[in-house]
């Protein structure tokens, strides 16, 4: 009897540990949940006090941008246009202006814009016809262009700061105002116009310095894509020998102030961390219209602080040295971020922030495409003077050295083949580190050959210059 009291009891307790033991596990699973969300919601408020407390030191040194300082910075540095940059946008896009545009690249959107010959100056252009007379009938829009940007004051683009929406649109707009000055000079060297190509290849150089007060990375493209439009006129005008000693010294002038990175990239760091510094406050600050609230992240904060602030203090002299700091960041990064939890810690940092590598590399390159173009105008010069091409880069004495080198302080490459001279670099990061061994490997990669044919620079001999320009209608090759 007692032993079948005793095995009642055990079951008893067997059932009751059965009932309460899911219970105790589902409360045991409580509080650690409960536990841990109160470690992270703790621990992230000391990640977000440390974060603001580092925002405002910055702020109290002027380092951190906000929306109203953008503004003020901004306003600061320029003038207002008083519409003109809205009158030019208003004349180019006016729709009295439709039936111009017709068989003229770019402009019309039924025309096939062929990268080969995008810059044509030969018999061969196709669009030569419909682009002259385009280019006849906006005489009075780039007359207005060129005005507008050879004005001493900078005028300011119609721009709203407001953190990760920021609107530059009136930047984008000036895509059309490139494109005309670029066909225009390419009908003024299509007719051996050296004053008209000149004219437009130094609103293009104007332009890209008003520019240059508008932040972000963004304004940058818009500011190096001027740039790379007046060297391409530069570019063909050379080839040919169409400017004048004076007026290559005017474009050896602006190549010479955008033939270094400078402060440049200090100041776009700065830009860019300010321009995102309090979305990891307040994440909802880059959202329009969301009924979810996101939390802050501060330590997500700390880690972009961080790696901003590393960007901000590598030295830009060395191009070699600046580079190769940037890869180790990146470097860095990524292993920080490429496991599961180093991505979800860190998510906002790497949604918003840009890939400093190809960032940096475009400010290299741009700066090295404008020292090409000082070495192009030194052989040109040497070439009027000796009426020969020099069997070396050496035998123009470009001095200081130094400041005619590419990345990787190797000169750029260069050989006299069939009577003609040519001149090449690279790109950075577009499969080359330094200047390839001949010009052919530039243009190996029949993809990117339309878009190389700049890195590419060739030379007519001065005699044969001298038969041929301007007396054709026709600039041959």
């Amino acid at each position: 009897m007692a032993t079948s009291e005793s095995t009642k009891s055990k079951k008893l307790g067997v059932r009751l540990w059965l009932v309460f033991l899911p219970l105790v596990l589902v409360a045991a699973a409580f509080i650690a949940v409960v536990s841990a969300y109160l470690f992270y919601v703790l621990r992230e408020r000391q990640f977000l006090e440390a974060y603001s407390k580092e925002l405002s030191t910055l702020q109290a040194q002027g380092l951190l941008m906000t929306p109203a300082a953008f503004e003020a910075e901004y306003e600061a540095k320029t003038e207002s246009d008083e519409g003109l940059w809205a009158e030019i946008d208003a004349d180019l896009n006016d729709e009295s202006n439709r039936a111009k545009v017709a068989g003229v690249p770019y402009f019309d959107s039924e025309t096939f814009i062929n990268e080969a010959e995008a810059f044509n100056t030969t018999k061969s252009w196709s669009n030569a016809e419909a682009t002259l007379e385009f280019t006849d009938l906006c005489s009075d829009i780039t007359q207005k262009i060129r005005k507008a940007a050879a004005r001493d004051k900078v005028h300011r683009f119609p721009v709203k700061f407001d953190y990760i929406n920021t609107d530059l649109d009136g930047v984008d707009r000036l895509t059309k105002v490139q494109q005309l000055l670029g066909l225009d000079a390419q009908v003024a060297i299509f007719l051996g116009d050296s004053k008209r190509a000149f004219d437009d290849a130094l609103a293009l150089f104007q332009l890209a310095r008003h520019l240059q007060p508008v932040p972000y990375f963004a304004a940058r493209l818009s500011e190096y894509s001027c740039r790379r439009k007046a060297l391409l006129i530069v570019q063909k005008a050379l080839e040919h020998d169409m400017f004048s000693d004076e007026q290559l010294q005017i474009v050896d002038d602006f190549c010479k102030a955008n033939s270094d990175i400078g402060t440049r990239w200090k100041e776009s760091v700065r830009e860019e961390f300010g321009g995102a510094a309090l979305l990891f406050v307040n994440p909802n600050l880059g959202i329009r219209n969301s009924r979810v609230v996101i939390p802050p992240r501060g330590e997500d904060g700390l880690f972009y602080l961080d790696t901003m602030r590393k960007a901000w203090s590598l030295p830009t002299e060395d191009w070699t040295e600046f580079r190769n700091g940037v890869v180790s960041l990146m470097i860095e990064l990524d292993a920080k971020t490429s496991d599961y939890w180093g991505s979800r810690k860190h998510e906002l940092s790497r949604g918003i922030m840009p890939n400093l590598q190809v960032v940096a590399d475009l400010f290299i390159s741009d700066a090295q495409l404008h020292r090409q173009a000082r070495v192009a105008i030194g052989l040109r010069k040497y070439t009027r003077e000796i009426r020969s091409f020099p069997e070396s880069l050496a035998a123009l004495k470009l001095e200081p050295a130094e400041e005619y080198l590419p990345f990787g302080d190797e000169p750029f490459g260069y050989r006299v083949a069939d009577g003609r001279a040519v001149l090449w670099g690279f790109e950075l990061g577009q499969w080359f580190n330094k200047v390839p061994a001949s010009y052919e490997e530039v243009w190996a990669d029949e993809g990117s050959r339309s878009r190389n044919r700049r890195l590419v620079w060739w030379f007519e001999p001065v005699d044969r210059q001298e038969r041929s320009m301007p007396s054709s209608k026709f600039v041959g090759d």
